[in-house]
């Protein structure tokens, strides 16, 4: 399907309008609803994301051979790095390091549209859909450790536009760029396989050398990753912390294959239903069309394939999938608005989602409060801790005493298990730090309950308030 067979408008100022309602509307969204609340704090996982990368640049090897056990992601952690020579300790650039991979991935995805053959209108609407997807974006962003999800759908974007030009070399860069950002790209060989041979033209008979080097630009990245993840001790399905230890259960495999559909592909679909209640179009799939739907399809699933089986659930973990549900979005309604009546141009349908996507801004908004409250308490607290410990010996333990009539509001939902390195990293002093009641992974943590003896101060929190209550 070419660009010029799918033009989804009737004339040049209709397809203007559509892009434009579009992305208007986009960008209003994402100054409403994510620009007031990235960046405001740092919680729980951050912290160790921001020490491993500020350690980055006195030993550069702990990028590839981390100092701890635990997920093997060293690009993220060189973003990190890159943020602490910008920005040190400052949140707020972290969060807009989020923000700029957030739209490096709506136009990524807007490129990997066009070269599937999608008009200039479809590849917007892709892109738009991705963006706007309730589940996963307000987390990647808001959330700074969020970017993991970010990193891994740019890069695999950009080695799926790769591996659509031929560029064999590149989608070997981007590929392995994707592997280590984030363990769910483990099967985006496979995909990128099926999209090489399916998607492309690529004829039975073409030279063997060529079916070569795809070979070797798919395999060795990933060999290479096993490789060195193995080295570098990262966890397995086996030495991983129970909750990411891959569980068999046919109730719980079948309910978060119902939960991440959900989170997947909900708003992709419902966008789909909107087009058409505005078109009425009857819609006419080619051969190609339902190539590129497997291909969506494809991509859905295996971004999913590994975290299904898990026993922990997260929105995060629909920002890649969600990228297949928004092709195949725009692959429907670009044959929706191809045999639309000419009294139904589909900038009426750019005006409907704009239309509907500013009215729900609010609701978006006030799901942020999950990340932003315990980011705003972050901030304050390690501010009251440095101020009240500044005259306290170089080391000790210092108890945080949780309040426990709001969640959102506690120590516990600021710092998790990450409390010692939060303070840590506020001070520059070595403290130990221990949250009362404790978080409930505690024990998986390796932290302890500290000697009384031991204790240098106690910190308490009252609606939000963080005094110090005694030595």
């Amino acid at each position: 399907m070419s660009a010029s067979q799918s033009t989804p408008c009737h004339d040049a100022r209709g397809s203007y309008a559509f892009v434009a309602f579009l992305i208007v509307a986009w960008l209003m969204f994402a100054a409403a609803v994510f620009l007031p609340d990235i960046g405001r704090g740092f919680v729980r996982d951050d912290f160790s994301w921001v020490e491993a990368g500020r350690d980055a640049w006195s030993a550069p090897a702990t990028l590839v051979q981390p100092r701890t056990q635990g997920f093997y992601r060293p690009l993220v952690t060189a973003t990190f790095a890159l943020d602490h020579a910008v920005y040190g300790d400052d949140p707020r650039g972290y969060g807009f390091t989020n923000l700029y991979l957030y739209v490096a991935c709506a136009a990524a995805l807007w490129v990997v549209a066009r070269r599937l053959g999608l008009s200039i209108e479809a590849a917007t609407l892709a892109s738009f859909v991705w963006a706007i997807n309730p589940h996963g974006i307000n987390m990647a962003l808001v959330w700074i450790s969020g970017r993991t999800a970010l990193c891994v759908t740019l890069a695999a974007l950009l080695a799926a536009a790769a591996v659509l030009r031929r560029r064999y070399l590149w989608t070997a860069i981007w590929l392995s760029a994707a592997l280590m950002s984030k363990e769910e790209a483990i099967l985006l060989p496979f995909v990128l396989w099926f999209w090489d041979r399916g998607l492309a033209g690529r004829a039975s008979d073409e030279p063997h050398g060529r079916r070569r080097r795809l070979i070797v630009a798919l395999a060795a990245p990933a060999i290479g990753y096993l490789i060195v993840r193995t080295a570098a001790g990262a966890f397995t399905p086996f030495s991983a912390p129970p909750f990411y230890q891959f569980a068999f259960s046919p109730i719980l495999v079948a309910r978060n294959a119902l939960e991440y559909l959900d989170r997947g592909a909900t708003a992709s679909a419902i966008v789909v239903l909107l087009a058409w209640a505005v078109v009425r179009a009857r819609i006419a799939l080619d051969d190609r069309d339902r190539r590129l739907l497997g291909a969506a399809a494809a991509w859905f699933a295996a971004g999913y394939a590994l975290t299904v089986f898990l026993p922990i659930r997260s929105s995060l973990y629909a920002v890649l999938p969600s990228v297949g549900a928004a092709l195949a979005a725009a692959t429907l309604v670009d044959r929706f608005d191809r045999d639309a009546r000419p009294s139904a141009p589909s900038w009426r349908v750019a005006a409907a989602l704009a239309s509907v996507l500013l009215l729900l801004a609010p609701t978006y908004r006030a799901r942020n409060t999950r990340w932003v409250e315990p980011a705003r308490l972050s901030a304050r607290a390690l501010g009251a801790i440095h101020a009240g410990v500044s005259a306290e010996p170089a080391d000790g333990v210092i108890v945080l005493h949780d309040e426990t009539i709001d969640p959102a509001s506690s120590f516990g939902s600021a710092f998790g298990t990450f409390a010692t390195n939060a303070v840590r990293l506020r001070t520059g002093r070595r403290f130990d730090v221990w949250i009362e009641p404790p978080p409930a992974d505690w024990r998986l943590a390796g932290i302890a309950p500290p000697e009384d003896r031991a204790v240098l101060a106690r910190f308490a929190i009252h609606r939000g308030a963080v005094t110090r209550v005694g030595p």
